[in-house]
């Protein structure tokens, strides 16, 4: 007997060490490198960094301690003394309570980052004054001893599920707490690999080792093109499949999917303005962008200085003006593509003399597919008295754009001074061209601060943002002016053309500026699409350099508007009599003042849609998560069924002795969930089926289907051991 024991004791051994060290180490680093535990916290360089060998190391030691003390009778008991003692030893008198409060600070400042849901500081100390190893190492050793628990005494899986699940789902909720991909390979490996093997391991312990050794190199390829195909890691984004199939077929192809017309073009030297149509956009990963500070991103990519009338073309020997004074902060902003890029995308964030230095493009020269910036703020405003051909280049037009749009900027500029004006009750007909104080006015009419204000009011007026606009009338030269005078809907193109072309004619240097505009999350990996890209216009004053003009009015518009920002009329009302008539105030062209008895139904329609919408997505969100809950349910009758339907197949296509054997295996599970020992005719039975010539009778099976009704009506009394005899174990 004790030659036949030790083999089984041996496998048992090597198993639980082999399991307990991956899977209680997968975890384990899991929550290690999502959280960032191995490294220090910016602005807490006196954080002790945890290393993950020395958390392998522990996890090994434990795992081959615990795996020996439960192979040895009457030893296991020394498993939960020891943890029970050296963990109250080192919560009372060691620096474990400490750790696990800085445990728990740490992660709860990264929801706290993410949901705004508060900190847990459980201590008066500031946080990161001591290490996590001895936490570390607590969860190690509490991990191995469940892992090779259930290896050696042949216990249930679900104990090792729930400790993975305990490690793997708070990494889940947070986007930058994406673990490691090789923590997660090795989890998902040893979790998958134990799954597969740990029923072959209940029977036989050496067939289980043995069957492991065999199913580790295909469970690892098939992890391995599974992590190919839906990277996990961070650095790499969470593509969809889509995606990923849109990415293989531009490699294979070289067509691209990412460049439209839309602005956002990567590779086009020149914008045709003529053929303008319908803007396709899709959700494709172009690059991903960490950004220090939540906000709007323009991603800087090609500026575009020669207007013909029809087309914007980019002209590299273009000259430079200066950008605003900017201070330089710690923070910094990274950007990682997808590949090879032919240009550099900048932040205004960046460096002033870097954006002076990339002029109207930033080629790659070095084939970069990762960079990052210091983080700038804007520090002051300066005068520029510059070389004039310089400034004179950026106010370039073709004589047969400057003919109409002169006129037509100067109409603009006369209009909104005279609502100015009478917005402060001034009575008159001639208005004076000086700038009044600020005290009276909130604007001055400084015309290098007030033409890019009018210009973008108007521009933003003159249609509704749509993806799918008409083209150009075949009539006009000159798509500004067609846009300007006709134009009823539009994407960005549209608009930037048209307030790059006014501001230029109202004598402020401006230029055609395409790339990405994101709104990114701070202290999180964004992801930029392809449906990002984005059209806009840089316009330079002496005193503050480069400045964003958005033209571009916000997608949800449903019409045009009228300016409500900064030229609102304000009616006044006589104190002394009444008046009968309304005043008669001239607008801005093609803009009209709005009726109240139209605005009304308008945004009651507005505030009705947006409750349907509101309606219809939280009935989406319902749908979603009850057929996810009717999914499961039908997965788990499905398995059920299935599984019921192949065990009656094989038992009636087997003879007696093969049927009487597999009734003793369902009896040993059935004695196993009531705790009691197995009836001895039964075991007699199955050994007259194993070792008997003889074969067994219809009356002998009968017994073992009777012991299997009374088991059922025993179950009753247990409602927790019927769910599992039905519905995991699949035992009736």
């Amino acid at each position: 007997m004790r030659t036949k024991k030790l083999p089984t004791k041996l496998f048992s051994f090597l198993k639980g060490a082999f399991y307990g060290t991956l899977i209680s180490f997968g975890s384990l680093a899991v929550l290690l490198t999502a959280f960032s535990f191995h490294q220090a916290p910016e602005g807490h360089s006196f954080y002790i960094p945890l290393s993950v060998w020395v958390v392998f190391r522990y996890c090994l030691f434990f795992s081959l301690f615990f795996s020996l003390c439960f192979c040895i009778k009457r030893l296991w008991i020394l498993v939960p003394v020891l943890l029970l003692c050296c963990t109250g030893y080192a919560w009372h008198f060691g620096s474990l309570k400490d750790g696990l409060y800085d445990f728990l600070y740490m992660i709860s400042k990264r929801y706290d980052t993410g949901y705004g849901c508060g900190v847990i500081l459980l201590r008066e100390v500031h946080p990161f004054e001591r290490d996590l190893t001895g936490v570390f190492a607590t969860f190690a050793a509490l991990g191995t001893a469940i892992v090779t628990w259930t290896c050696c005494k042949q216990q249930s899986a679900y104990w090792v599920l729930m400790l993975c699940l305990l490690c793997f789902i708070p990494c889940c909720v947070l986007n930058n707490t994406m673990p490691n991909a090789l923590a997660l390979l090795l989890l998902f490996f040893a979790l998958a690999l134990y799954l597969l093997t740990n029923h072959s391991a209940q029977r036989d312990p050496k067939e289980g080792c043995v069957l492991s050794l065999y199913l580790s190199a295909p469970v690892l390829l098939a992890l391995l093109l599974l992590f190919y195909l839906m990277p996990f890691d961070s650095n790499k984004g969470k593509d969809e499949l889509s995606d990923r199939l849109l990415f293989y077929f531009e490699d294979l192809t070289g067509i691209s999917t990412t460049a439209t017309g839309g602005g956002g073009s990567r590779t086009a030297d020149s914008v045709s303005l003529s053929s303008l149509g319908k803007r396709v956009e899709r959700r494709v990963p172009v690059m991903y962008m960490s950004a220090p500070v939540t906000d709007t991103y323009y991603l800087r990519g090609k500026s575009y200085g020669i207007y013909t009338g029809l087309e914007w073309t980019l002209d590299p020997d273009a000259p430079e003006l200066p950008w605003p004074k900017a201070e330089k902060t710690p923070k910094t902003l990274s950007i990682r593509s997808r590949k090879n890029q032919n240009i550099l995308y900048l932040p205004y964030c960046a460096d002033p003399k870097l954006l002076f230095a990339g002029g109207t493009v930033m080629e790659n020269k070095d084939n970069l597919t990762e960079y990052q910036f210091d983080y700038y703020y804007k520090s002051g405003y300066w005068l520029y008295y510059g070389d004039p051909q310089r400034i004179s280049y950026w106010l370039t037009l073709p004589e047969q754009t400057r003919s109409w749009a002169e006129p037509f900027v100067q109409n603009l500029y006369a209009e909104a001074v005279k609502k100015q004006y009478e917005t402060i009750g001034y009575a008159g007909d001639d208005f004076p061209t000086i700038s009044f104080d600020t005290t009276y006015l909130t604007i001055s009419f400084d015309t290098t601060a007030f033409y890019p204000t009018v210009i973008k009011e108007f521009v933003q007026s003159c249609g509704v943002y749509d993806l799918t606009p008409k083209s150009m009338d075949s009539s006009y030269s000159d798509f500004a002016q067609w846009f300007a005078e006709e134009g009823e809907s539009g994407y960005c193109v549209h608009f930037a053309s048209t307030a790059a072309v006014l501001l230029r004619a109202a004598g402020i240097p401006a230029r055609y500026v395409s790339g990405y505009k994101v709104d990114a999350r701070g202290l999180r990996e964004s992801t930029v699409y392809q449906k990002d890209s984005h059209a806009w216009v840089e316009y330079w004053t002496e005193r503050g350099g480069w400045q964003i003009l958005e033209a571009t009015p916000p997608r949800q518009e449903a019409e045009p508007t009228s300016s409500t920002t900064v030229f609102t009329t304000v009616p006044t009302e006589s104190t002394t009599e009444p008046t009968t008539e309304p005043t008669t105030t001239t607008t801005v062209p093609t803009q009209s003042d709005p009726d109240p008895t139209v605005d009304k139904p308008i945004q009651g329609d507005k505030n009705q849609i947006q409750r349907n919408v509101k309606l219809l997505k939280a009935l989406l969100a319902v749908g979603k998560w009850l057929s996810i809950g009717l999914g499961a349910v039908l997965l788990l009758l499905g398995q059920r069924m299935l599984r019921l339907r192949l065990y009656r197949r094989g038992y009636e296509k087997r003879d007696s002795k093969k049927q009487a054997l597999l009734a003793w295996k369902r009896s040993l599970c059935y004695s196993k969930l009531l705790k009691l020992p197995p009836e001895n005719r039964l075991r007699a039975l199955a050994e007259k089926a194993k070792f008997s010539p003889h074969d067994i009778s219809h009356e002998e099976l009968e017994q073992f289907q009777g012991y299997f009704r009374q088991c059922q009506e025993k179950l009753k009394n247990y409602p927790i051991r019927r769910i599992y005899a039905r519905w995991i174990r699949v035992l009736y």
